[in-house]
């Protein structure tokens, strides 16, 4: 939502690179009150402090693939159709790809 949402109050910092194997990412995060109370794989983590990364290679902003990890290492790995607010659905082991 870019513009109108107000700008984070704490600093966040990622890089990410590829080859021919692995996508890989790395973050470093500023929060001085971090909460994770999740621990089951494929939790919905986005309810604790989380970290999350979005890859929609064609840009459609459909049929993209969201991998969300808290505190913990809690992680959370789910294909979405559609954006929720569009009527999405979520494909994931949680709910039975």
């Amino acid at each position: 939502q870019g513009d109108a949402k107000p700008l984070p109050s704490k600093r966040t910092r990622m890089k990410m690179m590829w080859d021919d194997d692995a996508l890989y990412v790395g973050a470093y995060l500023e929060e001085p009150q971090v909460v994770a109370t999740l621990t089951e794989r494929n939790s919905v983590v986005f309810q604790d402090n989380d970290f999350e990364v979005f890859l929609d290679p064609d840009g459609s902003s459909h049929q993209y693939y969201e991998f969300e990890v808290n505190a913990l290492n809690t992680i959370w790995e789910l294909r979405l159709d559609k954006p929720y607010r569009h009527g999405g659905s979520e494909h994931s082991e949680r709910v039975g790809m």
